[in-house]
C-alpha cells in the first residue's frame, strides 16, 4: 500500500500527537516535503525553524482487527 500521500502537516500543538486531536487546520502533503522552500538566496532560518508535526490517518483492513499492525519502509 503506498504511504507517502495524504499526510497531514503544521506546527505542532499541545496533543497534536495523539489520536483525537483536531488536525483539520493542517496542511495535507506528500512525502517527501520540505518544510519551506529553500533558496540560496536571501535565506533565514528562524524563518523555519519550529516543532512541527506529520500526522496520517488510514484504515486497516477488517482481518487485522485486534492485532498489532507493524510498518516497514520498502528500499527503492
Amino acid at each position: 500500500m503506498p504511504f507517502n500521500t495524504g499526510w497531514l502537516f503544521g506546527p505542532a500543538a499541545a496533543g497534536s500527537t495523539q489520536p483525537g486531536f483536531d488536525d483539520s487546520q493542517l496542511q495535507t502533503v506528500t512525502l517527501p516535503h520540505t518544510v519551506t522552500p529553500l533558496s540560496w538566496r536571501n535565506w533565514d532560518p528562524d524563518s523555519w525553524q519550529q516543532a512541527c508535526v506529520y500526522r496520517k490517518h488510514f484504515g486497516t483492513p477488517a482481518q487485522a482487527a485486534g492485532m498489532r499492525v507493524f510498518l516497514a519502509v520498502a528500499p527503492r
